[in-house]
This record gives structure tokens, sequence and C-alpha cells, in this order.
């Protein structure tokens, strides 16, 4: 079988992550990136990957087999949008976009042209996480009554250069929590309410950098989460797995 020809959107942090994974695998081949950063061209041509500057015009020039969407948040929508309306089948880095709005156009655009979406929600293949689905369907916890959870880190001056950190939709709502919402639903079960208070008292940007969570789940578990980006802590996915090289472990 021939190897899938992929192209990434964006080449930041994430995006960079997908391309080196992707020339690990001899089923896969990256056949293009695009971005709109000189960085992003050098990067590219240094590892012999065709660059555009306009995704669409990479996607009509190469006609790919899959794209991976890793632009800021705000930006996923019309990404992702392209790849569907010309058939291309795409993973969208978490989240699938910056408002449930825009999420169920992409959606309904992927069912009414049978055209796959997939979210990077990546944490639910982790072994650990299947153990722990397995132990609590298992019974091995008992009757599940609550669940807290903590995600805690101090993101460096550094990480904020890009401005749409410190936007609306670029706080750790949505570029961190959004992993611990989806592992939730997979252990537990849907959530049925929510409640939350947000502050941006450490850093004054438009965005959160902390919140207080409540949760309600449909078969009645009760759950508190607490997230801040701002605080220096050992509690985070990233430090406790080891799966995030940039943290450390």
């Amino acid at each position: 079988m021939a190897a899938a020809r992929l192209v990434v959107i964006g080449a930041g942090l994430i995006g960079r992550e997908h391309c080196n994974l992707i020339r690990q695998h001899s089923d896969a081949d990256l056949v293009g990136l695009a971005d709109i950063s000189e960085p992003a061209r050098k990067y590219a041509l240094s590892n012999g990957h065709a660059f555009f500057s306009n995704y669409e015009e990479m996607l009509d020039h190469l006609i790919p087999d899959g794209a991976i969407v890793a632009l800021p948040n705000a930006l996923h929508l019309a990404a992702g949008q392209a790849c569907l309306s010309r058939g291309v089948p795409c993973l969208i880095e978490k989240p699938i976009a910056e408002t449930v709005t825009a999420a169920k156009i992409l959606v309904d655009a992927s069912a009414k042209l049978a055209v796959p979406v997939l979210v990077g929600h990546h944490r639910r293949y982790s072994p650990d996480i299947r153990e722990a689905r397995k132990l609590i369907r298992d019974g091995a916890l008992g009757d599940l009554v609550a669940v807290n959870g903590l995600w805690m880190a101090d993101k460096p001056a550094d990480y904020f250069q890009e401005s749409w950190r410190k936007a609306p939709g670029g706080g750790p709502l949505l570029i961190n929590l959004i992993h611990e919402i989806d592992c939730l639903r997979f252990l537990i079960g849907e959530i049925e309410s929510v409640r939350a208070f947000t502050s941006n008292a450490v850093r004054g940007f438009a965005v959160e950098d902390t919140a207080s969570i409540a949760l309600r789940f449909q078969n009645g578990v009760l759950g508190s989460f607490l997230l801040s980006d701002a605080v220096a802590s050992p509690y985070t996915w990233e430090m406790s797995s080891g799966q995030a090289l940039y943290f450390p472990h």
C-alpha cells in the first residue's frame, strides 16, 4: 500500500511536532507544509518539504490524502472548511474550534460531505487512560461518586510572544483543559452541566489564566477542576506522564 500523502497546515510548536512524527512513519509521507512565517519557510525547506504560504493553494495543488490543521484556535474553522470542501480528510488540533457554533459547522459539514474530521484528543488512547477506564468499568474503585482534577503550570513569558495566546480562546481552558475534559468524558461519561469562575488576575491578559470549574455528569457523578497556567506546580499531565518534551519530567 502506498504511503498516505499528508500536509500540515501551521508550522508552530505543535505543527512541527506533527511533521516530526510523520517523518518517523514509513506509511506516511509529508508532501507539503503551509504557513505564513519566514521561520516556517526555512523549516520546511531545510527538511525537504514543499512550502506554501496559502493553505488553499497547497490543497488544490497537491490534492493530499489527508491534512493536519495545527493553527491558532480561531483559524480552525476556516482551515477545516477548506479541507472538507475539497474532500480532504483532516485531523484538527484540539479544540476543534473556538466556539460551539463553529464546531457544529465543521461537524455538520463532515457529515453532509461524508469527509472524515478527527479532533486531536490523543490522550484517550494513552495506555494510562485506557487502564484507568478499565478499572472504573470493572468496578475496581467501587461506585464512582465524585472526581476532582488539577492542572497547574507556570508558562514562561516567551510562550506569550504569539499574540493569539493572550486573546480570548488562546488560554488554558481551550489549550490545556480541553484534554482533561475529553479524558473525563471518556472515563466517566457525558457532562450534563457546568458552572465556572475564571480570572486573569496574574497576567492581566484578555484571556483567563486561572479557572475553577464544577461539573455534573449525566450518571450523577459530581466533579471539580482547578486550572491555572500561572503558578509553579508539579501537577500537570505533561509532567507526570513525560509525554511532552518541553515540560520537565
